[in-house]
């Protein structure tokens, strides 16, 4: 059944409100990104300049969805059937920067796969190629649409390539899926042999990882149900516009949610946490007061009259900041991948050296 050119609500305003979600989505983006440059200025090259190729794509995929509104909109004012049988080729470039944005998320977390399951380079392999056939496939559908052509030209030989359409999505949902189980795995597992604060660290990451990908997974699901059941307007399209910006919010807000957790304020520790974890991961423990730093490769339980000094104190009672042995004591703590900087308080144990 054609629709109804005089009906607007689902076509012109369904897209618009689209767009509307997308630039308060980019809205968010613009922070997440000045809180994580400005937070972690010793960030890798690469990292740092992935996050200005984000907001870059992500930019220009939203001028782009400014411009299709703005063409049904202004130009087109009042030539309601040229809206529904034409479509500008700013909406073909949208979808190339949207992927192109996509494309770089799925590579940092394929990557955080790769350090979390300890290089595992089968599983790697298998998630690097899912990414990169639905990249290709993504991209060969936004050349179609870019490209003038009598399959692009009208929405009538847009419904030709349909199948194009839901191969596409088909993927980007399998990708997505086996992204999100792979590094909540990888993280349970993590959890299950950290400290005390780490695992804290961990807990979050996990959370966050579980609600962020299922909600960006949840979009390309919505399209594909609304393409089946709503061919004939411009839903499935205005659900699809903001899929980019969330997608990249979730990477970013999972990078900033760990650095929110890791500045927080340290937590205290018992010599036990260490003890029954060092035959699970190996660590070690750097003690610091004021600008004197002792490296320790192992932590010794606490004995029954209190705290036995490690060999390197006992070398170090002599030294000018020994008299500071009721200053309090942080340790660095490294287990696996996790590193944090947590405060080491015992109430009944009292130091004389470090």
């Amino acid at each position: 059944m054609a629709h109804d050119p005089t009906t607007l609500d689902d076509t012109i305003g369904a897209f618009e409100l689209g767009v509307f979600a997308d630039a308060i989505l980019f809205g968010i983006l613009c922070l997440q990104c000045y809180i994580f440059l400005h937070n972690n200025a010793r960030a890798s090259s690469l990292m740092r300049w992935s996050i200005w190729a984000l907001w870059i794509l992500n930019t220009g995929h939203l001028i782009c969805g400014m411009h299709v509104t703005y063409w049904y909109t202004v130009t087109q004012f009042g030539n309601v059937l040229e809206v529904f049988e034409h479509q500008p080729r700013s909406s073909g470039i949208m979808t190339i920067f949207g992927y192109c944005s996509n494309l770089i998320v799925q590579i940092w977390f394929v990557f955080r796969i790769w350090i979390l399951s300890e290089r595992n380079r089968r599983l790697v392999g298998i998630l690097g190629f899912l990414v990169g056939a639905t990249y290709i496939i993504a991209m060969t559908f936004a050349l179609i649409s870019t490209i003038p052509s009598s399959l692009t030209e009208t929405e009538a030989g847009i419904a030709k390539i349909n199948w194009f359409i839901y191969l596409l999505h088909a993927m980007d949902i399998l990708t997505n899926l086996l992204l999100t189980g792979v590094l909540c795995f990888c993280l349970w597992r993590a959890k299950m042999t950290t400290i005390y604060k780490t695992k804290s660290i961990v807990e979050w990451t996990l959370i966050y990882s579980v609600n962020t990908g299922l909600l960006a997974m949840l979009i390309p699901c919505t399209t594909i149900i609304l393409r089946l059941t709503r061919p004939n307007d411009l839903v499935f399209f205005a659900v699809y516009v903001p899929y980019s910006a969330l997608y990249s919010n979730s990477l970013l807000g999972s990078l900033n949610a760990r650095d929110w957790i890791r500045h927080d304020e340290p937590a205290p520790i018992y010599l036990s946490d260490f003890e029954s974890t060092a035959s699970a991961a190996p660590h070690r423990a750097t003690f610091h007061r004021g600008q004197t730093t002792t490296r320790s490769s192992t932590a010794r339980a606490p004995s029954a009259h209190g705290l036995e000094k490690p060999d390197a104190c006992k070398a170090a009672d002599t030294h000018p900041w020994a008299a500071q042995a009721t200053a309090p004591l942080t340790v660095k703590v490294e287990a696996e991948t996790h590193t944090d900087l947590v405060k080491f308080a015992d109430s009944s144990t009292s130091f004389s050296a470090c």
